[in-house]
């Protein structure tokens, strides 16, 4: 009983953090500076509408 109460409490935990992953890289993209289209433009914008912003949203990319 205890083993499954904690799978389901750290499968909850993943499912958070990709979720909170995932606003964040949404909130990058929406900050970033368009005028010169830079990589950080493209990574946040790529992982935003690809699912792989849960990853990169917790990365800081810096661009010029």
């Amino acid at each position: 009983m205890k083993s499954g109460l904690l799978v389901i409490l750290v499968s909850v935990a993943f499912v958070i953090s990709l979720i909170v992953g995932e606003v964040m890289c949404i909130y990058k993209m929406c900050k970033c500076n368009w005028d010169p289209i830079g990589k950080s433009e493209i990574f946040y914008t790529v992982g935003t509408f690809t699912g792989a912003g849960c990853i990169i949203g917790y990365f800081d990319i810096k661009d010029k």
